[in-house]
């Protein structure tokens, strides 16, 4: 499990900082975040950046994107934030 998918809505609040804290927690290994419905380009939500600096690290580089086939396809395990995504990814 080297290739790790976070997947929210927007990719602007949680699946930033579950990305920042599995990059934290599990180094070497590649991590990214997209949104099924992403807000192209957003920054991370400012609570997101500011709890993400307290506890892991800095999101102001982060810009949201949306998913695309190739990631799942890149990834060995993609995780979504709540059940309600898994049929949109599937979609």
């Amino acid at each position: 499990m080297n290739r790790i998918l976070v997947l929210c809505i927007g990719n602007i609040c949680r699946s930033p900082l579950a990305q920042a804290a599995l990059a934290r927690e599990l180094p070497g290994r590649e991590v990214w975040s997209a949104g099924v419905q992403a807000v192209v380009g957003a920054p991370a939500d400012p609570t997101s950046q500011l709890i993400a600096q307290e506890n892991w690290r800095d999101l102001s580089a982060h810009r949201a994107q949306q998913l695309a086939p190739w990631m799942c396809q890149r990834a060995d395990v993609v995780f979504v934030m709540e059940a309600a995504h898994l049929p949109m990814l599937e979609a």
